[in-house]
């Protein structure tokens, strides 16, 4: 296995080139192999915590007015695993990683569970390899999220566009938003719903979808749009 390029990826240079070994091996493999080989359940463990550090603080730096709900909403969509899954493609882990046969006959090197776990065990051998440093996580997750860690208000109003306009509204209004179902079109196997969303009796979004949550969820993220607008602050200032 070719370790250069990859952390030539990373950004890292392991001083322990075995750590790296173990992050990226399966338990698969080591059960597989006639010596006792390591593997990356440990590493992984590790790594999890630091990443947990790491993600709060640059959440914590670049939103300093967020409260601490926001924020752990914030830090559960960063270390989802979903999206520890992507950074996992991002370095191309899934053509790095030691499997059982089993596990790479099966496509284990693009399972979204095996990445979540190679990467965050990559991070734990980072940290250990660094003298127990977190600066060298720290780089590797901003190079990462780039310009993403500050776009993760808009983020979390698409993940849950319902609970996002809510809270919104509270703030705003002190009120809850109301969902109104205006239409109904198609045949019963295709229906489209048409809802619309008030406050306080005025409509600030509309939205479509082939189920009521859809449409609703769509209305939510309308409303979202027109509130962070200037027009909708006009449409605020407006409202007794």
């Amino acid at each position: 296995m070719n370790w250069h390029n990859l952390q030539r990826t990373i950004g890292y240079l392991f001083s322990d080139v075995s750590q790296l070994e173990n992050a990226l091996t399966h338990p698969s493999y080591a059960a597989e192999t006639a010596v006792d080989t390591e593997h990356y359940e440990r590493l992984e463990f590790l790594g999890d915590a630091v990443l947990q550090i790491v993600i709060t603080d640059l959440i914590f730096l670049a939103y300093p007015a967020a409260p601490e709900g926001q924020m752990t909403k914030m830090r559960s969509l960063l270390t989802r695993e979903s999206t520890l899954a992507e950074f996992g493609r991002s370095l191309d882990l899934g053509n790095h990683l030691r499997l059982g046969k089993g596990e790479a006959a099966t496509g284990g090197k693009n399972r979204e569970s095996l990445l979540c776990d190679s990467f965050e065990a990559l991070l734990g051998a980072m940290y250990l390899d660094a003298d127990s440093d977190l600066e060298p996580v720290r780089e590797l997750m901003l190079e990462l999220l780039g310009d993403s860690l500050m776009d993760l208000e808009s983020k979390l109003a698409q993940a849950n566009p319902k609970g996002a306009l809510q809270e919104l509204t509270q703030m705003l209004f002190g009120k809850h938003p109301f969902y109104e179902t205006i239409g109904v079109e198609g045949p019963d196997h295709e229906r489209i719903f048409t809802v619309q969303v008030l406050i306080d009796k005025m409509v600030y979004g509309e939205g479509s979808g082939k189920k009521r949550q859809l449409a609703e969820e769509q209305a939510a993220l309308a409303a979202i749009n027109y509130l962070e607008t200037d027009h909708g602050k006009e449409h605020n200032d407006e409202t007794p």
